[in-house]
């Protein structure tokens, strides 16, 4: 109930909502937590002893991160910056101790998605012109990306994090007929639905998921995802006609290939 509270800006009762549960849960980390997130700790107003005394408990290391971390936000806020560093680095250094992350295995996924989508994949059956033009593929992009008179048109905007994609999509959703659905997990919950019902008793490993991703069926995937989009769009009169939609999920960089060739539509832009 406090998250909701927060994201809806009513920080008031978001403080409420978090003291009660901390009223009937003195563990409850998440909870501490938040409460130093949703303002400026002072040295009138602030959450140190609290949590402090969570530290003479007996955490998991995943709480033990997250009371040092708010601890170093809470010594930031009053300015204490060495101490606030000491609990951010020990944060750190525990969720390091702990963190199962290996590099080469984000390399070889990276590694293992170009050779699988390379030039013979995209060649193989693409469409031609002619195709393009014909009747059947005509009513496939009528009825599955129409809101009402309008075709819908997807905008893919994907990358990195932190390197402007928020920016480009307040830009692009300036113009009344662009409608930003935000970073939308659709594209890869019906890749993977898709893949893995089809596939099922192939796929051991990440690398038998990217191959057997290439080898599903593109028109149906772009289908569905013009319908999930359609879901987004917010069912108001006043609202002009929505004519694209974006979808500003980062990581569907990792997609690029898929997305140009499931949706078979020229329209559709990355």
């Amino acid at each position: 109930m406090a998250t909701v509270l927060r994201h809806c800006g009513e920080l008031i009762q978001a403080q409420a909502s978090l003291l009660m549960a901390i009223q009937l849960n003195g563990n409850d980390i998440d909870a501490h937590c938040l409460l130093v997130d949703l303002a400026k700790q002072t040295n009138e107003m602030n959450h140190i002893s609290a949590l402090q005394l969570l530290l003479t408990t007996s955490l998991s290391p995943r709480h033990e991160v997250q009371v040092n971390f708010a601890l170093a936000k809470s010594y930031e806020d009053l300015a204490q910056y060495s101490t606030a560093f000491k609990h951010l680095a020990k944060g750190a250094k525990i969720r390091r101790q702990h963190l199962e992350y290996h590099v080469q295995q984000d390399l070889d996924v990276i590694t293992h998605i170009k050779t699988t989508f390379n030039t013979p994949w995209w060649l193989a059956g693409q469409i031609k012109d002619k195709d393009l033009r014909s009747e059947p593929h005509r009513e496939f992009k009528q009825n599955a990306s129409t809101v009402g008179e309008k075709q819908i048109i997807p905008i893919f905007i994907l990358g990195m994090p932190r390197t402007g994609s928020t920016l480009l999509e307040r830009v692009l959703s300036a113009a009344p007929n662009v409608y930003a659905a935000g970073e939308l997990s659709d594209f890869t919950r019906l890749l993977t639905e898709q893949t893995t019902k089809q596939f099922a008793g192939d796929i051991k490993s990440k690398r038998d998921f990217i191959r057997s991703s290439s080898k599903i069926d593109f028109e149906v995937l772009g289908s569905r995802y013009l319908d999930a989009l359609k879901q987004h769009i917010p069912d108001d009169k006043n609202t002009p006609i929505v004519e694209y939609v974006i979808d500003k999920l980062p990581f569907n960089f990792l997609y690029v290939g898929l997305i140009k060739k499931h949706f078979r539509m020229p329209e559709s832009f990355i």
